[in-house]
């Protein structure tokens, strides 16, 4: 019986959802460092963020959603999107994620002003 791995996950929480490019490239440098730690991977060898890909295609899932706290009602979280994209094989994650998750933001932003209890 062949042992599964567990995949990497990627968990962003509080980001802006106009502006998180720098928190996801430090989360795909820390897979990166350890695909390149358990491989022995140095110098020209070592994978960096941006050319980080897989071998086979998988499902990532992204979530928009607001957490509510105040003073007076406990507190809750709102889903707005859940959605799940597919990152094909050798394809480069971070250009992918990026470009569906900016996608996703977008398509969420009418809903986090309808949802939102302060108006600017």
């Amino acid at each position: 019986m062949q042992k599964k791995k567990t995949p990497a996950a990627i968990n962003l929480i509080d980001v802006d959802p106009n502006n998180f490019s720098k928190e996801l490239h430090a989360a795909l440098g820390k897979i990166a460092k350890d695909v390149n730690d358990s491989r022995g991977l140095t110098g020209d060898e070592a994978i960096t963020p941006e050319h980080l890909s897989s071998k086979v295609s998988f499902k990532l899932n992204i979530k928009t959603y607001l957490n509510y706290r105040s003073e007076y009602i406990p507190m809750y979280t709102l889903m707005i999107k859940d959605e799940d994209i597919i990152i094909d094989k050798n394809q480069k994650f971070e250009s992918k994620i990026i470009a569906e998750a900016q996608r996703i933001a977008k398509d969420s932003s009418i809903q986090f002003l309808v949802s939102s209890f302060i108006k600017t």
